[in-house]
């Protein structure tokens, strides 16, 4: 697996007056009212996961890409997504799972 580059939406919630967390963040900018989710003070040290805590990560996943493209859509105002996301990236790393 290779990751990129993070995204902390903490950082971004703060620069735009947004109420932090992924599901405020996501409401806020979609407009929708998704609760919290189940599952995230589970053992995630453990092997294997649990389906329930796959299925949590995958649609957290899902949610944290939806709402950046969201608040791109809001907050980029015409600037290209690169420049927009730029000053929110942690860092670049580069992960090799076997």
């Amino acid at each position: 697996m290779t990751i990129q580059g993070i995204t902390d939406l903490k950082k971004v919630a703060k620069k735009y007056g947004l109420k932090d967390g992924l599901n405020n963040i996501y409401n806020q900018a979609s407009g929708k009212n998704m609760s919290p989710k189940p599952n995230a003070l589970t053992n995630w040290e453990a092997i294997p996961l649990k389906d329930t805590q796959i299925l949590y990560a995958a649609v957290d996943a899902i949610q944290s890409r939806e709402s950046i493209i969201l608040l791109y859509e809001k907050y980029g105002k015409g600037e290209d997504m690169v420049y927009f996301l730029d000053s929110f990236f942690l860092d670049f790393l580069f992960l090799s799972q076997s």
